[in-house]
């Protein structure tokens, strides 16, 4: 005021926002046999806080969040009563926590299956930056973000064991005859053909959790240009860096494998094997060249027309925790096996397990230590027209190109038998596999007017992929 000239300062308005979600939740696990019902429960907190400051034309997004997941299932019998033990088996857990019945499966029968015990506790911790500001015929916007996860676990999805019976013995190695009942007298026997086992064991015989941490940032730089009245370009760059999961106590487990899979050796994290040399303490190498291109370009043709074009690259970031997953269910913190029996060497259900050799590696889940994220490339163009007034009609080509997508096989596994001596069949992942999609969408549509409305797309699409790990 008065007669001095003197400076603008452009206002600085902030707003601050914090939620606290709490949700509970018990609940039955029902089984068609009374006995082997379950309980299950479980608690999620979360407390996102977010604060926005405009500061003259940028506005300034922060962001933290912290949450916490936690579920427990067990079956009536956990921490009471050793059913499987009661009934002689061995080779099965006998931690009060795995306690129940084990699986059986009767031919074409339905399958006895007992409720999985399984504990969880997922916590995590985010936090998020963004930036934007118009600037003309321009909104720019960057930012990124910075994840932390840790998820503390015990899950043993088979450790009674799993017992199945075919009739193979009371055939006397003949077929066998569907709904003929000799695999249930197989079952009478005691004499299954096959049985599995799986179940979380520390070298010093104690069943511990097991902890995985996880970390991943991303950083982004986005444009929304509107360049001319009919024409929109939005265009940016994304960079993700997700880092393996590892285990806080180096409990996890690989396999490195000779070229040509004539050999598999176990590996620790953290050690070096005799193939492959150094192993991360993730087992697996971290994926640093995860850029993202995007682009989304709209023409207005004229009144009544308009032109779409769209192109984007994003990366299967989700597929690190089942990794991990697979990698702490091995042996010697697991204990896994398979039993088959013969004729000559049958099985019986207290003894299965009694024929695993201690040198025979029992591991089944390996994964190439190069292993890379898969990449999913996008196109779509897109062309829509108004034909009157109430009529408008369109077609879109989509087309998508996957690289370097999940493979799984069983090197171990040939028409005789196991390929590699005293190595049990096991499943092994890379990331060599690819894929292609293109398709065309043809549509009419009828806008609402007098209370009718409709719409009618024809697709013809086609796809093909190499990679086992989609259902293939």
């Amino acid at each position: 005021r008065g007669g001095g000239r003197g400076n603008f300062q452009a206002p600085l308005n902030a707003t601050v926002n914090a939620t606290v979600n709490y949700r509970r939740n018990d609940g039955d696990r029902l089984n068609v046999f009374p006995d082997l019902t379950g309980t299950t429960n479980g608690s999620t907190l979360s407390v996102p806080v977010t604060l926005n400051v405009r500061a003259g034309r940028s506005v300034h997004a922060i962001g933290a969040t912290f949450s916490r997941t936690a579920s427990r299932t067990l079956n009536g019998f956990a921490f009471d009563r050793d059913v499987a033990g009661d009934a002689g088996i061995t080779g099965v857990a006998t931690d009060p926590f795995d306690w129940g019945v084990p699986s059986l499966s009767i031919g074409s029968l339905t399958a006895l299956r007992d409720t999985s015990p399984s504990r969880r506790t997922d916590r995590s911790w985010q936090f998020s930056y963004g930036w934007t500001r118009p600037a003309g015929s321009h909104t720019w916007r960057m930012g990124g973000s910075y994840q932390q996860q840790l998820n503390t676990t015990q899950s043993d999805s088979n450790a009674r064991g799993t017992f199945t019976f075919t009739g193979l013995y009371s055939s006397g190695g003949l077929s066998t005859v569907r709904g003929s009942g000799q695999d249930f007298a197989d079952f009478l026997l005691g004499l299954p053909q096959q049985a599995t086992r799986q179940y979380s064991l520390s070298p010093d015989n104690v069943s511990t959790p097991i902890t995985i941490r996880g970390r991943q940032f991303s950083l982004y730089l986005q444009d929304d240009w509107r360049w001319k009245p009919n024409w929109t370009i939005n265009y940016g760059l994304q960079y993700d860096f997700v880092a393996p999961f590892t285990e806080t106590s180096g409990q996890m487990v690989n396999l490195d494998v000779a070229p040509g899979f004539t050999d598999a050796v176990p590996v620790l994290a953290g050690d070096t094997g005799p193939y492959s040399g150094q192993f991360s303490d993730g087992l697996v190498n971290a994926d640093w060249n995860n850029l993202a291109p995007k682009v989304g370009v709209a023409w207005r043709a004229d009144a009544r027309s308009v032109v779409r074009f769209g192109y984007g690259l994003s990366f299967n970031s989700g597929s690190y925790s089942t990794i991990a997953r697979n990698l702490y269910q091995q042996p010697p913190f697991f204990q896994t096996a398979t039993s088959l029996g013969t004729q000559a060497d049958p099985l019986t259900l207290t003894k299965a397990f009694d024929n695993i050799s201690s040198s025979t590696v029992t591991n089944n889940y390996g994964i190439d230590q190069s292993y890379q994220l898969g990449q999913i490339h996008q196109f779509t163009v897109d062309y829509s027209r108004n034909l009157f007034a109430t009529w408008a009609a369109g077609v879109t080509y989509i087309g998508t190109r996957g690289v370097a997508l999940d493979m799984l096989r069983a090197p171990n596994r040939g028409p005789t038998g196991l390929r590699i001596d005293d190595v049990q069949s096991f499943t092994w992942q890379s990331s060599e596999g690819s894929s292609y999609m293109n398709g065309v969408s043809f549509r009419l549509q009828k806008r609402l007017s007098r209370g009718v409305s409709g719409t009618a797309t024809y697709t013809l699409s086609k796809s093909r992929d190499n990679t086992t790990a989609t259902g293939g």
